[in-house]
């Protein structure tokens, strides 16, 4: 199907369904609370939608439930939930380190592989164990190149996303790959003391020039978001100007991505096995590991269960996109892509589940996306089975905890919700999301779905708040009857 034909019929088929919503809504109204929210914040109700559904029975009640809306990262919990399910919560990752030469007198003559197979939490620490067990095999110098495999994940070309913030250095940009190392970021530390402003790079990789211009300000606030960061040059030689202001006696983290994936890994891999004290006449190339290669070191990553968790807990777009490739590469069939693959193996299992979403776009899972869709219906059905799944525990656990962890740190606050809901939350343009579970007044569970798509609706986190108190503090008595649809 062309996509101007696809995309007509699904604003079709939204309107109609808009329309026949808007009509019920008029009849049954939202909450007081959350109807006054959403006038303080100056969206209309049709912005919304909600969904509030006891956990361990029928019933529930519906707001423009079936209205195809963006996500944003909330559709990170499709992805998470379908991989617990498929993969189960003990699987990892697997990064290998092979030669094809012979050892003899602590040298390698011949190449040494690095091989990924798609490792969302790859770090330079892991990276650096690795590359010491190849030094503690005997090896001390390498008589040929470091060889990156990236072959496992069949990627397609297009995988990035239109940032409207017109930074393509940003962290959470990056994109996903088959050996993935330390995210492909730079930790830029910058201090401010009695010796002036300074940056600190972090791998500190001769293809990365960085020149400080800050300066001190005592009105300044101390924050990465007061300095700008200035980049000439692309790929495998880049040069960044810092600047901006900081106040005397202040320290701050930034992370950025400015080389591209293979001089990035390459040169780690070279710094860092120099590090350990090993030697390389070669150099950094792609290409994949000969058949006749001998395994020398591995390194496992930590149990899905974990990873999951820092997906959810932080919104990591990066470790999202890996774990949907994951489950596309696991259950690929001839002629597909990861993604085609991941989004077949997703609507698969949902249909074996008993769910018929034609709406539920995948295109990253992720909800890093423009494309994503999914009705808040659907997004509640997916939370009534993790909640009731033999892996509800690690999946509820992924989620952050109101005013106390993740994304939902210092939301909520000083309220009883405080510590009683694990909370996704979703932003993008345009769109506001919170999905989980809330701990109701009556120690019962319930599942909350709420999204906000709408020009303005980076004004309505007060609305996800109070559908959340609202929830907390008076969704027993408002789910005590039968379900009503809205």
């Amino acid at each position: 199907m062309k996509l101007s034909r696809l995309c007509s019929t699904r604003m079709l088929s939204a309107l109609g369904l808009a329309l026949t919503v808007s009509v019920a809504t008029a009849a049954n109204p939202l909450p007081a609370p959350v109807a006054a929210a959403l006038n303080n914040a100056h969206l209309p109700a049709s912005a919304l939608s909600l969904v509030v559904l006891p956990l361990d029975q029928a019933g529930g009640e519906y707001w423009n439930a079936d209205v195809p809306a963006n996500p944003a990262s909330t559709m990170k919990l499709i992805t998470t939930f379908a991989a617990l399910d498929l993969l189960g919560p003990a699987f990892s990752w697997n990064t290998d380190i092979y030669s094809d030469g012979v050892v003899s007198d602590g040298v390698l003559r011949g190449n040494l592989y690095l091989k990924g197979s798609g490792d969302p939490k790859f770090t330079m620490e892991r990276l650096w164990m690795l590359l010491r067990d190849v030094r503690a095999a005997g090896i001390k110098r390498i008589n040929g190149d470091i060889v990156l495999d990236r072959s496992y994940l069949s990627i397609p070309a297009k995988t990035s996303f239109a940032d409207d913030g017109n930074d393509p250095a940003r962290a959470y940009l990056v994109g996903p790959d088959s050996l993935l190392v330390n995210f492909h970021a730079f930790r830029f530390h910058v201090v401010n003391d009695a010796g002036g402003a300074r940056v600190n790079v972090d791998p500190p990789l001769p293809e990365l020039t960085v020149d400080s211009a800050i300066k001190t300000s005592a009105a300044a606030p101390c924050a990465g978001s007061n300095l700008a960061f200035m980049a000439s040059g692309a790929g495998s030689a880049v040069r960044v100007k810092v600047t901006g202001a900081l106040p005397a006696d202040c320290a701050v983290d930034k992370y950025q991505s400015y080389l591209d994936a293979v001089t990035y890994t390459g040169s780690l891999a070279r710094y860092l096995w120099q590090q350990t004290g090993g030697e390389i006449t070669g150099g950094i190339r792609t290409g994949e590991v000969p058949t006749q290669a001998t395994r020398l070191a591995q390194s496992q990553s930590s149990d899905l269960a974990s990873n999951i968790r820092d997906i959810n807990k932080y919104s990591n777009n990066l470790m999202a996109r890996q774990l949907f490739l994951t489950l596309g590469a696991r259950y690929r069939q001839p002629g597909e892509d990861d993604i085609q693959s991941a989004a077949r193996t997703i609507q698969t299992w949902l249909q074996r589940r008993g769910g018929n979403w034609p709406e539920l776009v995948l295109e990253n899972g992720s909800g890093l996306s423009r494309e994503e869709q999914i009705s808040a219906r659907h997004m509640a059905q997916l939370l009534q089975w993790a909640g009731q799944s033999p892996y509800a525990p690690e999946f509820i656990s992924s989620l952050p905890i109101a005013a106390v962890d993740g994304t939902m740190k210092k939301r909520l606050k000083d309220s009883d919700v405080a510590g009683e809901a694990h909370i996704k939350t979703g932003t993008l343009k345009n769109v506001r999301a919170a999905a989980g579970f809330v701990r109701a007044d009556d120690g019962r569970m319930r599942v909350v779905v709420a999204i906000l798509n709408h020009p303005q609706a980076e004004r309505g986190l007060p609305v996800l708040d109070a559908v959340l108190a609202w929830v907390q503090q008076s969704g027993a008595v408002a789910l005590a009857g039968n379900a009503v649809t809205r």
